[in-house]
């Protein structure tokens, strides 16, 4: 939420360049050697469904093969490639129907009667709500096949998991149409649901073959742990993503209220804060280190008594939180340093890990919308 005067300080054609303070992330690196094989057979996936080449070029630049590889390695090759060629689609379906940055309310308002009918045909692909096209086609075809490897409950989760993710897009869609700018502790509260962390809690209980009974899953430490691992997911893209808002947003006309991002942690920082963008650096790494530390006590706390698969889902959360800081700091990576897909090298992002977190970041965070987090903890 960077203001209209921050932004005019900065000329559109610079280069931009975001170096993100080291992150505490105490999980080893790992990836699956099948990654060029999840990358070869996912973008030839996509091609059966997309054919522009402006679009191909942006969704090969995701680097979704290596991506998942990083995430979910050691993970069954079948099913590994079924959350890969999701995770291309997910990304071409982000960039034609749900770019919410772009300033367009006549696409905001598309996405919010879109959203259901897809979700709708998710589990019912013969409902006949939307004409057949490159996305609903491949939507229910990846749907379908994640229906076939999962059981009834690992699949409702999984379509509850898409349900969150674009109620909370529609939400934002509706605050952008305003034009007015979110509160901060707002903010935080629905960032945890703008990560899709449901859905990969639900696919990590498909891949393990491990269904998660409901009295444990609903648990509130449970619950909680799961929204420290989505704000963590969600804080940290924000971080990686901010240059690549940044650049974009520098070549449109801002709205009457000069607001830019909305839900993005550092433009919400800088706008709550008045700072400029070290600073804002520096909090939200300091924050999402916070949740690091309560995401690690509330793993550590549940595990004695957690069932074989609750561990199962807490270790794949933890090597997701890794896996993804890997995936962004990969080469090939090229999504965010190459905005429009005809720009690279436009933006630079550097960043690192520690092996300890932010000065403080075994206090709770002082935001009332997410204090229940810490209420989880046997103290």
């Amino acid at each position: 939420m960077a203001t209209r005067e921050a932004m005019e300080r900065t000329d559109p054609t610079d280069h931009i360049r975001i170096d993100i303070p080291p992150l505490y992330c105490p999980i080893p690196y790992r990836i699956d050697p099948r990654a060029d094989e999840l990358t070869r057979r996912g973008q030839a996936w996509v091609r059966t469904f997309v054919t522009d080449p402006g679009l191909l070029a942006r969704i090969d630049a995701t680097n979704s093969g290596e991506g998942m590889a990083l995430i979910f390695p050691g993970a069954p090759p079948d099913l590994l490639q079924i959350v890969t060629d999701w995770t291309y689609l997910t990304f071409a379906f982000d960039d034609v129907h749900a770019e919410f940055d772009s300033g367009d309310h006549s696409s905001h308002a598309a996405f919010a009667t879109l959203a259901p009918r897809l979700l709708w045909m998710m589990e019912h692909p013969h409902a006949g709500l939307l004409e057949p096209n490159p996305f609903t086609d491949a939507l229910v075809e990846v749907s379908g096949r994640t229906r076939e490897r999962a059981t009834p409950a690992q699949f409702r989760r999984w379509l509850h998991g898409h349900r969150l993710w674009w109620d909370h897009a529609i939400w934002e869609t509706a605050i952008r149409s305003t034009g007015k700018s979110v509160d901060f502790n707002e903010s935080v509260a629905i960032r945890g649901w703008q990560t899709a962390g449901v859905i990969y809690a639900a696919v990590l209980e498909i891949l393990h073959g491990a269904e998660l009974p409901e009295v444990e899953y609903s648990a509130p430490a449970v619950q909680a742990v799961l929204h420290a691992f989505s704000l963590i997911a969600g804080w940290d893209n924000d971080l990686y993503s901010y240059g690549k808002e940044l650049w974009q947003n520098q070549r449109r006309q801002p709205n009457p209220d000069g607001e830019l991002f909305v839900g993005n942690l550092v433009g919400a920082l800088m706008h709550r804060d008045g700072c400029g963008l070290p600073a804002a650096l520096d909090r939200a790494v300091g924050m999402r280190d916070h949740m690091m530390c309560l995401f690690i006590r509330l793993r550590e706390q549940l595990w004695p008594k957690a069932s074989a698969e609750l561990r199962a889902l807490l270790d794949g959360l933890a090597r997701i939180v890794r896996g993804h800081l890997d995936w962004y700091f990969a080469p090939n990576t090229l999504r965010y340093s190459n905005p429009d897909g005809a720009s690279p090298g436009a933006v630079t992002v550097t960043g690192g890990f520690s092996e300890t977190p932010s000065p403080g970041a075994s206090e709770p965070l002082p935001i009332p919308s997410i204090r229940w987090l810490w209420e989880q903890l046997d103290h």
